[in-house]
């Protein structure tokens, strides 16, 4: 059994922070098996299955495993309380340690090594809004952060890059969905092409496997209140309802 705070063998690796579902099973430098598929609105039922076809593609069973990792986020509410949620009910059924991935890092992994300057993640967040995090690459530690991450509306993403020095470069869906914007406010900017805007299945099972692992339960990284949260004023008017009763202690 592994032990609270030590890494793992066999483990199995998930990620819904997007709209594309990943399910990596493996080991250590050896991928065993990996399934993925656009699933907006659909993870509830499509992870589960995406984990028994790795399971059986494999010819393993949830015994088999020796820890769960979940991408914690930023990213969609939906998809990340689903997968963490599995994550969690699974690891409490079979005694299996968990860690928690942070998605921006992720992304940054291998393209910050591509470029000759600073490299900004930019994911979708919701309308006029994006999760950022600006990296540097470094020899030995591969990418390493210059800012916190943060969910930003466009106009504070355009004031914190075009006072930046040197070249900068722009990787992410947030970058896909706002490029008009971008390439008006920030001309000298690069683009990175859009086969980077996910992790790699070799990717997310490299960094489950140097990560440690525990028996707490995955913390979420929302970084910003949910849309339904933001609407529950208006969502409540109509049912009649005094809005101060729906809220939550998040969004009072």
């Amino acid at each position: 059994m592994t032990s609270s705070g030590s890494s793992v063998e066999t483990v199995l690796v998930l990620n819904a922070a997007e709209e594309r579902l990943q399910a990596v099973l493996g080991r250590a430098g050896e991928l065993l098996v990996s399934r993925e598929m656009r699933a907006p609105g659909k993870g509830i039922t499509l992870l589960p299955r995406a984990v028994q076809q790795c399971l059986w593609e494999a010819e393993l069973t949830a015994a088999d495993l020796d820890g769960i990792a979940c991408v914690r986020g930023p990213g969609a509410f939906t998809g990340l309380r689903i997968a963490l949620s599995y994550a969690l009910g699974l690891a409490r059924s079979q005694d299996l340690p968990l860690c928690g991935l942070d998605y921006l890092p992720l992304l940054a992994e291998v393209t910050a090594r591509l470029v000759p300057g600073e490299l900004w993640v930019l994911t979708r967040a919701r309308m006029n809004t994006v999760y950022m995090q600006g990296f540097v690459a470094d020899a030995e530690k591969g990418a390493c952060p210059i800012s916190d991450p943060a969910a930003l509306f466009l106009d504070q993403v355009r004031q914190i890059l075009e006072d930046r020095e040197g070249p900068l470069y722009l990787v992410g869906t947030g970058v896909r969905e706002n490029r008009e914007f971008l390439a008006r406010h920030l001309p000298g900017s690069g683009f990175l092409d859009r086969i980077w805007d996910k992790p790699s299945p070799d990717l997310l099972l490299r960094a489950a496997t140097r990560e440690s692992f525990s028996w707490s339960a995955i913390e979420p990284s929302y970084m910003r209140p949910s849309d339904a949260e933001a609407d529950l004023p208006r969502i409540a008017a109509q049912r009649g309802v005094d809005p101060d009763g729906w809220q939550t202690p998040s969004s009072r």
